[in-house]
This record gives structure tokens, C-alpha cells and sequence, in this order.
């Protein structure tokens, strides 16, 4: 009987924090203040020991996503992964990855992270499915700068 094989992205599949690396790709191509790296580093700091307002730290950090289109994030993600991420993807990670595969388990990645940040991932690892805390597109295809409840992190990771 096949089972499922849930793997987060953060310390587990990826050997470092997601956002922090991102942040300092934005810092690297312009988008991302010192003070914007300062406030993600301060945030992942809380994230790491499970003090942060998960709700309100995503709301302040989505507003400046507003007005985006989908199509960039998704191709600045798929940069991001190649050159900031892909390096520290964990051995171990793949290889239990690669175990539950021929157990013929059912194979997702669930992470707190947007599904622009988890996809590039997931298909570098042959992980079909994604569960992630999902961003509102408006008709146009641009961000609203709010995130679709439930936030996938905590409780909102088990609805």
C-alpha cells in the first residue's frame, strides 16, 4: 500500500533557510534593500525559534509583492533556485526522497514557502506534488499582495 512521503524544503530537503537565500538574491540583483535582508534574517531567526506571527509577517512581507505579475515570480524563482538554492539541496534529502519513490509512496513537498519558491525544487527532485502557502492572483495574473488562508505553516500545514 503506497504512503505518503511529505518532505519540508527549509533544513530538511534544503541544507539552509529558503527565505534567507532569497532575500539575498534580491539584495544581489537589486530588488532588496540591507534593511529588507536585515528584517528577513530577523524573521527567519524567529521563525528558527518558534516565537514568529507567522499571519503577520506574511502580510507585511506580500505587500510589496502587489501589482507583480505572476509570470515574473515564477522565472525570478526558477533563477533563484538555480543559483542560490540548487547548491545546497541535502544529500540525504535526495536520497530518502529517491527511497520512498521505489516504495511507490505518493511524493510531496509541504513548506511554508510560496509554490514559486517550492516548484523549481520539486521538479529538480521529481516531486509531483506541492502544498505551500498559496498568493492571490488577481484576473490580470498580478499579485494582490495577500496570501490565500490557510497559511501553510503550523496548524494551517495539517488542513
Amino acid at each position: 500500500m503506497a504512503r505518503a512521503a511529505l518532505f519540508d524544503m527549509d533544513r530538511t530537503l534544503v541544507r539552509k533557510e529558503t527565505a534567507s537565500l532569497y532575500v539575498r538574491y534580491q539584495r544581489d540583483v537589486g530588488e532588496a534593500s540591507a534593511r529588507d535582508m536585515a528584517r528577513v534574517l530577523f524573521w527567519v531567526a524567529q521563525y528558527t525559534l518558534g516565537v514568529i506571527d507567522a499571519q503577520s509577517v506574511a502580510a507585511k512581507a506580500l505587500t510589496s509583492l502587489r501589482g507583480t505579475p505572476e509570470l515574473v515570480m515564477a522565472t525570478r524563482c526558477d533563477d533563484w533556485f538555480r543559483a542560490y538554492v540548487e547548491a545546497h539541496v541535502c544529500d540525504l534529502g535526495r536520497r530518502a526522497v529517491e527511497d520512498h519513490r521505489r516504495a511507490g509512496d505518493v511524493l510531496a513537498i509541504v513548506t511554508g514557502a510560496s509554490p514559486y519558491a517550492a516548484r523549481p525544487l520539486a521538479r529538480r527532485l521529481g516531486i509531483p506534488h506541492v502544498v505551500a502557502s498559496e498568493l492571490e492572483v488577481d484576473d490580470a495574473g498580478l499579485f494582490t499582495g495577500k496570501f490565500s488562508p490557510p497559511l501553510c505553516y503550523g496548524e494551517g500545514k495539517i488542513v
